[in-house]
């Protein structure tokens, strides 16, 4: 998505905005970046022309506001990612429906409201048990009411199907259909100088919640 936002401009079908993207990776950051690296060399651009900037590990969200303002000032953003909700999520039971409502509109709303009014996107984990057409968040309807709408992927053979469930606000999302493919390049080694294979076959299950 934020390759989509800072180079293309379409996701799939969907026509998307261009502009900066800040991912906030809070979890596994390393496998992001592995991706990440596979994502130019495939498409052979250079990194340093991609308005995208990537935050590690994870941060007080509340109390970086004024510094991610300050920093976006003159940059203002198209795109958030918040990877994931687990990983940030403040409080002490993600289980609680109350606790996950008050972490969508007192953190992550928030988020929306930096230069550029940015959309904001934050992958989560289904409920537990979850199958292909039951792809909510953790937090039950107190979350769904939080945000602006829930996106799913599931992924069969190949390819990801994204499309939305639960709620989604304003125009259709057009399914989007995401084809995986395993990548190896010469900057992508190991510790015995082998090339790592990246963005190989998974299984994913993962809803996104989304804020406009």
């Amino acid at each position: 998505m934020a390759y989509a936002v800072a180079k293309r401009g379409w996701m799939g079908s969907n026509e998307c905005k261009t502009g900066s993207a800040l991912s906030l990776a809070g979890e596994n950051h390393d496998d992001i970046r592995e991706r990440w690296i596979a994502l130019w060399e495939h498409n052979g651009v250079d990194p340093d022309d991609l308005p995208v900037t990537f935050m590690e590990g994870v941060h007080d969200l509340k109390g970086s506001l004024p510094i991610l303002r300050e920093h976006f000032r003159e940059n203002p953003l198209t795109l958030v990612c918040v990877d994931t909700l687990a990983a940030y999520f403040d409080g002490d039971n993600e289980n609680e429906n109350a606790q996950q409502q008050a972490f969508a509109t007192d953190v992550l709303r928030p988020l929306t409201e930096l230069p550029g009014r940015p959309t904001v996107v934050v992958p989560s984990y289904p409920t537990k048990g979850a199958g292909k057409h039951a792809l909510t968040s953790k937090g039950g309807s107190s979350l769904l009411n939080a945000v602006d709408g829930t996106l799913s992927a599931w992924k069969s053979d190949d390819v990801v199907k994204m499309h939305w469930q639960g709620k989604f606000r304003g125009a259709e999302w057009k399914l989007w259909h995401v084809p995986l493919n395993e990548y190896r390049f010469d900057t992508l080694l190991d510790s015995k100088d082998r090339q790592m294979p990246t963005a190989g076959r998974r299984l994913i299950k993962t809803p996104l919640a989304v804020l406009f």
